[in-house]
Parts: structure tokens; C-alpha cells; sequence
């Protein structure tokens, strides 16, 4: 591929939000007429439809503006290897799953188990159709698209760019409310760090499984109250402590990016 102006990078990234965030006002404004309930899984899925057009504004912006494979929005290879996304989502989910073990000695009044198989069968469900929508349209233009246009840059350079970008749309989430500065770093490590590994490998295999096993993690284990996303996970903690959060992100994204090294 052709290096591209900075010019027609930033006219078509604007292309990008147009295509996504007026089709996403669109569905944000009919979603509760055609889907009223407030059922956990209603309420997610009326969220998550309103990433769709940004899972196919990103690819298909970058197929006519740069004329190369979508593929290669993935990889710099054109061939998108499956099994990096597999580790990914392994390494990141068993990861989580080790954070949480390690907080709950310490937080033991805050977790509550809050399965209940009428909602998170049907919550599942949603999850399982969904999920990937929202976080593979998030992954192709946090990592895919923004990684190509810095693709000139250091690694660490590309990497720190992501997890600016990636943070800065998260300001207005609820975790952000009380604690900003922790949680827009707290974003940022997440960013950067996937973006790192993106670099290293050639492709956002890996941060395609990492964020859909963060996001899954979260809306199926162990939520917390006052999410962005409605939850009906197995166990639920009361509070979220976003100092605890930071300092696991400065462990968990440099744990990420050695795990994940492909050893020859």
C-alpha cells in the first residue's frame, strides 16, 4: 500500500465517525420503541446494535480510500491468522479471571453471586452474537485504523497513539465520573498495550481476542454495578475501585505482551 497524505487520512477517519455516529443516533433513538424492555439483555442489545455501523464504516472506508483487502486492515499480510485471536482471548480472559481472584481477599464484602439463569441465558445469547460487533468495530479502528496511519512511527510511539485515542472516547463512561485521571489511564495501558502487541505481530489478531475476552469477562463473570454496559454476570461487585484498577492494568498489559510473544 501506498503511503496516503495526512490529509486524506484525516478527511477520511471524519468519513469513518460521520458513517457511524449518525446511524448510531439513529438506532440509540428507535431501539427502546422497537425493543421497550427492560430486560438485561434488551437493554444490551439495544446498546451494542449501535456499534454495527461502526464495524462496517471502518473496513469499508479503508477498502475504497486505500484500494488493498480488508484483510490487511487485520495484518499487514492480507492473511488474518485465527489463532492469534484464540490466544488472545485465552491469555487475556485467564488473565482477568487472575486479577479478580487476587482482588476478592481484599474485597470481600463487595462480591455478590447474582446468577440467575433467566437473565443470563438470554443475556448470553445477546453476548454471544454481539460482543464481537463491539469489540472487533472498536479493535479495527482503535488498532487497525489508527495503527496504519502511524505505521511510519517507533513501535512505542504507534502504541502510545492508540491508547490516547483508545482512552479519550471512554472519558464520558461511568467509571470516569469520580476518578478520571485513573480511569483515562486505566484506558490508556488497555490501549497501548494491545496495540504494542498489534505492532510486534504484524496484525490485531491478539487485540481482537484480548478485548472481546475483557468485555465477555466482565458482562458474563464478574460485573460491577454502574457499568457502561448492563451486566448479568455470575458474581457482581458493589463498587469498582479504579486505583485497583490502574495498578492491574501496569501489570496485566505488560503480562499480555509477554505472553502473547510468538516463540520461535
Amino acid at each position: 500500500m501506498n503511503p496516503m497524505p495526512w490529509w486524506r487520512w484525516i478527511a477520511a477517519t471524519f468519513v469513518i465517525a460521520v458513517l457511524w455516529i449518525y446511524p448510531a443516533a439513529m438506532i440509540a433513538a428507535l431501539a427502546p420503541q422497537l425493543l421497550p424492555g427492560t430486560a438485561p439483555w434488551q437493554q444490551l442489545l439495544r446498546d451494542l446494535a449501535g456499534f454495527i455501523p461502526l464495524f462496517l464504516a471502518t473496513p469499508l472506508v479503508w477498502r475504497y480510500v486505500t484500494g488493498t483487502p480488508i484483510a490487511r486492515l487485520v495484518n499487514v499480510t492480507s492473511r488474518i491468522n485465527r489463532q492469534r485471536i484464540v490466544t488472545g482471548f485465552v491469555v487475556w480472559f485467564l488473565l482477568s479471571a487472575l486479577s479478580s481472584a487476587v482482588d476478592y481477599p481484599f474485597h470481600t464484602s463487595h462480591y455478590r453471586l447474582t446468577f440467575d439463569a433467566g437473565n443470563f441465558l438470554p443475556f448470553a445469547a445477546v453476548v454471544a452474537v454481539l460482543l464481537p460487533v463491539q469489540a472487533w468495530a472498536e479493535e479495527l479502528f482503535f488498532r487497525g485504523w489508527i495503527l496504519r496511519w502511524a505505521a511510519a512511527l517507533p513501535p512505542l510511539a504507534q502504541a502510545v497513539i492508540s491508547g490516547v485515542v483508545f482512552a479519550l472516547p471512554h472519558a464520558g463512561n461511568p467509571e470516569a465520573s469520580m476518578h478520571a485521571a485513573a480511569a483515562l489511564a486505566s484506558w490508556f495501558l488497555l490501549g497501548a498495550g494491545w496495540a504494542y502487541a498489534s505492532v510486534r505481530d504484524g496484525g490485531i489478531e491478539l487485540a481482537l481476542g484480548a478485548h472481546l475476552a475483557n468485555n465477555a469477562f466482565s458482562l458474563l463473570i464478574v460485573g460491577y454495578d454502574g457499568a457502561a454496559l448492563p451486566t448479568a454476570a455470575i458474581v457482581t461487585t458493589s463498587a469498582l475501585d479504579i486505583n485497583a484498577t490502574l495498578v492491574s492494568l501496569m501489570i496485566l498489559a505488560p503480562a499480555f505482551i509477554f505472553l502473547t510473544r510468538q516463540r520461535h
